[in-house]
């Protein structure tokens, strides 16, 4: 396959679930895709998904790499900062503004709220399904506990960037690092 229909693969998977309006909090299917990511091996840090983790963001854009056969692109992750931390890791972060992401990529935000009355950053990821200069298109998992198609502006100060996946066919596996 072609990188575009590697991307396309991806972001079409997305499109779907985000269409078919089944997975939501604690529905079935996101049970299923749960399932998924749990029985993926090998499970990054050794970590499988319980739902007193909280946001489940990350297990849904790892999920579509597994469930497209394409998790040997991007480290799985259930976390949305570690997921940043792999992207950096493997040499393929873009921060905002540098770059244009493209469809397949993944994004990441940082939301500053409080916690215990206490400053605290909240990490989000989701799936870049299009984009250009002036808006990003992307399918989210757990937003308003469902999976969701959003626009955001690209200079939205929530975004700190991207994972640029390397979809070309050069391979990152990291899991030695953990």
């Amino acid at each position: 396959m072609t990188e575009n229909e590697l991307r396309d693969k991806v972001a079409g998977l997305a499109e779907y679930y985000a269409k078919k309006g089944d997975v939501y909090e604690w529905s079935p299917e996101l049970e299923r895709l749960i399932e998924v990511y749990n029985n993926h091996k090998p499970l990054t840090r050794g970590i499988a998904y319980k739902p007193e983790l909280g946001g489940w963001c990350a297990l849904f854009v790892s999920d579509l790499f597994i469930e497209t056969d394409l998790s040997d692109l991007i480290v799985t992750e259930i976390g949305a900062y570690e997921m940043m931390a792999n992207a950096k890791a493997c040499g393929q972060w873009k921060a905002r503004g540098t770059y244009i992401p493209k469809r397949g990529d993944i994004i990441v935000y940082a939301y500053q709220t409080t916690k215990d009355g206490k400053p605290y950053t909240q990490y989000h990821t989701a799936l870049v399904t299009n984009s250009s200069e002036s808006v990003v298109y992307t399918t989210e998992g757990n937003v308003q506990d469902r999976v969701l198609m959003l626009a955001h502006a690209p200079s939205d100060k929530t975004i700190l960037g991207y994972w640029a996946v390397d979809y070309d066919g050069t391979l990152y596996r990291i899991m030695e690092m953990y």
